[in-house]
């Protein structure tokens, strides 16, 4: 069990960067990243469509893979699923959601906003989040930021980062005290340096602490690796496309190499 593979789960890309913290803190653990490409962007569809997508997907993978814990790489599919998985598998799930507690509490003025998903932002879990802060959170949905970014991260097609960009600056101006930007999806964090060149906002993303958290769940359980080699990453699409593979793996290892500068 200790030696099972960890499993990383998002609609597309955007969970690679999740899955590159948990590389630097987890150095010797076995990844299973699966992408539901097919089916990607999780962020326009309904809470029961999700549910039903993510059970399918565990369902097939938890048969094939000796897995001992799963990490939903994906703010909406946790937003709208997690509570759902926990429910019907009794394996561990941790989940990642947009990191509006630490954005509060660092910020000054404690003002922040939070952009993110359509469903993501839709979800009681979302709100009952926003409230349990002590300051002001102010939201924005995108419903094609996600998925532009996939198809410019994975099909090399342009991204209009400054139409984006446009609409938080129109925010900005409206509400001139928000200090922190909450990335509310991991696709997001690809475009997190550039964004915040763009509007001048600081930018929050909630990675660094999934990857701790999940850290806490395998020493809790006993499940941290005794293997002393570096650890594995296998990538699974759902699409089939072994063309697509060598892209995410090509991703995955240009953002290790960020990480390191």
């Amino acid at each position: 069990m200790n030696n099972g593979y960890i499993l990383f789960y998002d609609s597309g890309v955007g969970g690679l960067t999740t899955l590159c913290e948990a590389q630097k803190l987890l150095k010797n653990e076995r990844f299973l990243y699966f992408a539901d490409d097919a089916n990607c962007p999780y962020g326009n569809k309904s809470e029961e469509e999700i549910k039903k997508l993510a059970k399918s997907s565990l369902d097939n993978l938890l048969k094939c893979y000796n897995i001992k814990a799963v990490v939903l790489a994906c703010n909406t599919l946790t937003t709208c699923a997690s509570a759902y998985l926990r429910e019907q598998l009794s394996i561990p799930i941790i989940g990642t959601e947009p990191a509006i507690v630490p954005a509060t509490l660092s910020s000054k003025t404690k003002e922040v906003m939070v952009i993110a998903t359509v469903a993501t932002t839709r979800q009681e879990k979302y709100h009952r989040l926003v409230k349990s802060v002590s300051g002001k959170v102010y939201t924005y949905s995108f419903s094609t930021l996600a998925s532009d970014i996939e198809k410019a991260v994975i099909d090399y097609k342009p991204l209009n980062i400054n139409m984006y960009a446009d609409k938080i600056r129109s925010i900005l101006k409206k509400y001139k005290n928000i200090d922190k930007i909450v990335l509310g999806c991991t696709h997001y964090c690809f475009v997190k340096t550039t964004l915040k060149k763009l509007v001048k906002v600081d930018m929050v993303d909630g990675n660094e602490g999934v990857a701790k958290h999940l850290y806490e769940v395998l020493k809790e359980m006993k499940g941290l690796t005794n293997a002393t080699s570096r650890g594995e990453v296998k990538i699974i699409l759902s699409s089939g496309s072994d063309n697509k593979i060598k892209k995410y793996q090509k991703t995955l290892k240009y953002l290790n190499q960020i990480n390191k500068m």
